[in-house]
């Protein structure tokens, strides 16, 4: 019975572990794209980035996960701008 127990305890810290190496690769991205030349295909991509932050910011909440944890609690509208 802990076996089973551990084994999910150990898939939840994996799942908790890659939105934390997730998120920063993203962010990263976005950076990255935003020193870019600003045309069509770069806007493309910078706002490709930003729904994909602001989907899983909104899902982040909807699920009860601690945003300043997964470094989302600031308005993901700010990465794309600022």
């Amino acid at each position: 019975m802990h076996s089973k127990k551990s084994k999910e305890l150990r898939k939840l810290e994996t799942y908790r572990n890659f939105l934390l190496d997730l998120i920063p690769l993203i962010k990263e991205n976005l950076s990255e794209v935003k020193k870019e030349n600003k045309d069509d295909y770069n806007n493309g991509r910078l706002y490709a980035y930003f729904d994909v932050l602001s989907l899983i910011q909104l899902q982040a909440k909807n699920f009860g996960l601690d945003l300043k944890e997964l470094n989302l609690e600031k308005d993901v509208t700010n990465e794309l701008f600022y």
